[in-house]
């Protein structure tokens, strides 16, 4: 069963960040992100990614309902995303279209090597 995460924190900019963790079928878990992911919260979703893989679930990270991210959103998520890989677990991401963290993600070029939930990119599925 996935530990517990704290509701929410205010990010720089003051708006509210939250995370929740929620047990699916067959060893997988889903965390719900909502608000800014930036520096102030970034170490705080990039706890919760290493607190699944170090228990060996797969993730289904939702960010459907992230308003904003920041560079060190990017780097958290590429980071996860390297050691689910290496550890042989499957980090599926979700991502509203259009929205700014699915406009940064394909700016920056880091959204075609992440595993989708449209499957528009088979890289990291098992």
């Amino acid at each position: 069963m996935p530990a517990p995460t704290p509701p929410s924190a205010d990010t720089q900019d003051g708006q509210t960040f939250s995370m929740r963790t929620v047990a699916l079928e067959g060893g997988r878990v889903r965390i719900q992100v909502s608000g800014e992911i930036d520096i102030a919260t970034s170490p705080e979703l990039n706890a919760g990614l290493l607190r699944e893989l170090l228990a060996r679930h797969d993730v289904e990270l939702d960010l459907t309902t992230v308003s904003f991210m920041d560079a060190s959103a990017l780097g958290t998520i590429i980071g996860a995303r390297r050691r689910f890989e290496r550890r042989d677990h499957s980090l599926l991401v979700s991502l509203r279209p259009e929205s700014q963290p699915h406009r940064l993600l394909a700016l920056t070029g880091i959204l075609p090597i992440l595993a989708l939930d449209d499957g528009r990119s088979a890289t990291n599925h098992r």
